[in-house]
């Protein structure tokens, strides 16, 4: 389980995070909602130590990851998938891959899993990043951050500017890792998508976690859509 208890967080002398806290637990999907420059982003880099902690605390069962430095962040076991991919654009798909790859026991076997899990990059694994296409970029960029073999997995606007065909692909992705026990943090504009796979909903405004709902009850309740996002 990673719980955030009372976050206050930014960018040098400008403070964007105000006491948010949040909860998510293995084999959960959890949606970070609100409008633009609410704090999503920033909450998932306040997670993995690149920005710092003003305030407040972080763990990850027993681990508390304010004391720990931000590369060993990632090996307790937070993967995090960027907004705009962040891939080496100038290796190849394989190059990629090693590069999350490098810690981690197996390496063999793990390559194998993700390249079952995208088979599509099985076939480009000699083709620099940067050639391929957005759904193929996004899907190299999971398998990247899936070959540390995470337990938490923060995923920022994978579906951004992708076609129906692929953001299904990932979709089915993010619902195969919820299906192996991780937690899983969204954070995602497209209300269809949202509804359709996440557990629960913390809606985010001005750096503050003003409610958080299970999506049920979301359907049930779409004017809570319109006072949190004005759609």
């Amino acid at each position: 389980m990673l719980n955030l208890s009372n976050l206050q967080s930014g960018y040098g002398a400008v403070q964007v995070l105000f006491d948010l806290s949040l909860t998510a637990n293995a084999g959960e999907i959890t949606c970070i909602m609100g409008r633009n420059g609410a704090g999503k982003t920033t909450t998932l880099k306040t997670i993995m130590g690149l920005l710092p902690l003003m305030s407040g605390k972080i763990t990850l069962n027993d681990t508390d990851l304010a004391t720990i430095p931000p590369h060993q962040i990632s090996q307790s076991g937070i993967a995090y998938v960027p907004q705009g991919r962040r891939l080496f654009s100038e290796l190849t798909v394989a190059q990629n891959l090693d590069v999350g790859l490098l810690h981690t026991p197996n390496k063999s076997d793990v390559r194998e899993e993700l390249l079952t899990l995208f088979p599509r990059l099985r076939d480009r694994l000699k083709q620099q990043a940067d050639t391929l296409s957005g759904g193929e970029q996004q899907m190299l960029a999971m398998a990247r951050a899936l070959a540390i073999k995470p337990s938490v997995l923060l995923l920022d606007e994978p579906t951004e500017g992708l076609q129906p065909s692929m953001i299904d692909l990932i979709r089915e992705v993010v619902l195969k890792m919820k299906a192996q026990n991780l937690a899983v943090i969204l954070v995602e504009q497209r209300i269809d998508a949202v509804l359709s796979i996440a557990d629960q909903v913390v809606f985010v405004e001005n750096g503050r976690s003003l409610e958080t709902t299970d999506t049920d009850a979301l359907r049930n309740e779409p004017e809570k859509l319109h006072r949190y996002l004005g759609v």
